[in-house]
């Protein structure tokens, strides 16, 4: 096996150099595809959390502007922290994906979780929603999360800010294998999958302390559809 230096590469013939920039290029693609879509999705949500900015104090006019730009940051903050959390759980997860999928129903699943600012966030069982996600995490294409309202409820001194929004994957062959292990021997029910993009439809609800900050969160409850997105998908699971 040759160790490829960082200062000199090994010797090659014009064939064997010619693979080696070529491969080095697509693995430069595939990395650079990854970094425009993550920094596409962060365009996204940030001018999407500005509309709801201007938005927000039109709906909530009894709500003070401090409170409805700690909202939207209270948003930006407890997804990030979600998706560190779920990348967590997915490498420590033993649960297989077909039973996850067999179990999930279409009703509301809630999960609630402490969230300090100050320390990492403790390992509470998750909901089926959250493995889920978690499972969605490192497949080659991930989800994309949409953020599409924010909601501002409950009193001053406990606010609940709900974010709406959809969930997005693009699945590939290899995805099926480990997410949808039941699919992938239903060779016309799998090119189905792969064919369109799904659309799960996602709710997040942050429970803040007091005072209302995005740096202390109470607790996340995480609510997905997954059965609704696969079957607005493929409406007819008989082929």
């Amino acid at each position: 096996m040759r160790v490829i230096s960082k200062t000199k590469l090994p010797r090659m013939n014009n064939s064997e150099r010619g693979k080696f920039y070529r491969q080095k290029y697509r693995e430069y693609e595939e990395q650079l595809e990854q970094d425009v879509q993550r920094l596409q999705s962060e365009v996204h949500e940030l001018q999407r959390l500005l509309e709801l900015r201007q938005l927000l104090p039109q709906q909530y006019p009894r709500v003070a502007l401090d409170e409805v730009r700690a909202a939207t940051q209270v948003v930006y903050e407890g997804l990030i922290r979600l998706h560190e959390r779920w990348a967590s759980i997915d490498r420590g997860s033993d649960s297989p994906s077909a039973a996850l999928v067999q179990q999930t129903t279409s009703d509301e699943i809630r999960s609630a979780e402490h969230v300090h600012a100050q320390q990492r966030l403790l390992p509470l069982s998750p909901s089926q929603s959250e493995y889920f996600i978690a499972r969605h995490q490192h497949i080659a294409t991930p989800m994309l999360f949409k953020l599409e309202s924010v909601e501002i409820q409950g009193p001053s001194d406990s606010r609940i800010v709900v974010a709406h929004g959809r969930l997005y994957a693009q699945y590939r062959p290899a995805d099926l294998d480990v997410l949808f292990p039941v699919i992938r021997h239903n060779k016309h029910l799998a090119a189905r999958l792969l064919a369109r993009e799904v659309a799960y439809s996602c709710t997040y609800r942050f429970h803040t302390a007091t005072p209302f900050e995005a740096g202390d969160l109470a607790f996340v409850s995480v609510e997905l559809d997954a059965v609704g997105g696969l079957l607005a998908t493929i409406p007819n699971l008989h082929c």
